[in-house]
């Protein structure tokens, strides 16, 4: 399973970042929340780890201020990309699943948005993140939220989703033609039912080639410092942030689509901590004997 599941990463993610790549010419946002997180509680002085790096942006970011930071990414083509262009910082492909790092390695760790994309649940991460890290070191760690506006949208979207199927719909559209028979539908299914994780919330998604896919976990309020401490580490802090992008969602959903930065977008934050944030993020540090 851990094979089938390391291969639909790879295959998502690349499909992803080439999406990215060509849009924004592989120019990410830094989601600001973070930043101040970061300063705060990463050793300026010791080495720290990106674990699911991406195209790098925190990798250059952290660099060019004086943070000494490694990235990993699943995704070769990521890596080759960065290497070309800042063949200065390092950053190699790995797996966060099977870290190629000597226990103790790391005084600090940072995880933005990689947990959640294992169908099996975030627990093996955490054991590799527990393994690597000092016994004094930092891991931050961020997650998708099961905000309240999802709790209340998201069973609509569950209601309207077998028409994303109806082939007629996805011409009017402009989405691919499916090639998958029913076959495939089951087995697809089949295979969901049989390993999601009911402890979160599952995103599943329709592939052309491939049927019915899960994407990732949404995360209720308290299930990441649950987590945490299921996996031997005491939370510092927790908290919600991204509520631009979480109400951003939300309005494109029902069919508007506003760019960042827009002043509607800013009153996300206005609506109740747990409302729109699109993200928690925690700071939190290894239990070690």
């Amino acid at each position: 399973m851990i094979n089938e599941e390391i291969n639909r990463i790879v295959y998502q993610w690349r499909e992803i970042w080439d999406k990215c790549i060509e849009t924004k010419n592989g120019i990410l946002p830094l989601d600001t929340s973070c930043i101040e997180i970061f300063k705060q509680y990463l050793p300026k002085n010791g080495l720290i780890l990106e674990g699911g790096a991406g195209l790098g942006q925190w990798v250059i970011y952290l660099s060019n201020i004086g943070y000494k930071i490694v990235g990993i990414e699943i995704v070769p083509e990521c890596v080759q990309r960065f290497k070309k262009k800042y063949p200065e910082l390092k950053m190699y492909v790995g797996n966060v699943l099977e870290l190629n790092y000597p226990d103790n390695t790391f005084d600090g760790y940072l995880s933005l948005g990689v947990i959640e994309h294992f169908i099996e649940g975030p627990d093996r991460v955490l054991k590799e993140a527990y393994r690597v890290l000092k016994p004094d070191g930092v891991f931050i760690v961020s997650v998708p939220a099961y905000n309240l506006a999802r709790k209340i949208i998201y069973p609509l979207i569950n209601f309207i989703n077998p028409l994303k199927e109806n082939e007629i719909l996805r011409k009017i559209f402009n989405r691919k033609k499916l090639n998958y028979n029913s076959e495939i539908k089951k087995l697809s299914k089949k295979y969901l039912d049989e390993n999601i994780n009911k402890n979160y919330y599952p995103m599943i998604g329709i592939h052309p080639e491939y049927g019915l896919i899960f994407t990732e976990y949404r995360y209720k309020k308290g299930q990441l410092e649950e987590v945490l401490s299921r996996n031997k580490f005491k939370v510092i802090i927790c908290k919600p942030i991204s509520y631009e992008a979480g109400l951003k969602e939300i309005l494109e959903i029902i069919g508007i689509n506003i760019d960042f930065g827009s002043n509607l977008l800013k009153l996300g934050k206005y609506f109740g901590y747990h409302f729109f944030n699109h993200m928690y993020i925690a700071v939190a540090k290894p239990v070690k004997n």
